[in-house]
């Protein structure tokens, strides 16, 4: 148990980090408006993400469906 609780602890000091770091970046005005401009489309793809877990599907189920390529969805969940 002492393990798992360490490994909780560094992953919120790394949550801790990057939210400081996003923090520091966001007060350059190029860097905001280049964040703010890809907010949509993170918006897109977490509700196609919430979407297909809600729905009980897999990536390949969800693709069977679309018509997509299954290594597409994996990227679009990634954000890649």
């Amino acid at each position: 148990m002492a393990h798992k609780t360490k490994c909780l602890e560094r992953e919120a000091q790394k949550t801790k980090t990057l939210e400081t770091a996003l923090e520091k970046k966001m007060q350059e005005p190029s860097f905001r408006a280049e964040y703010e401009a890809l907010e949509p489309k993170f918006a897109v793809m977490q509700a196609i993400i919430d979407t297909r877990k809600n729905s009980g599907l897999t990536q390949k189920q969800l693709s069977e469906k679309t018509g997509l390529d299954q290594g597409d969805i994996s990227k679009i969940e990634r954000r890649s």
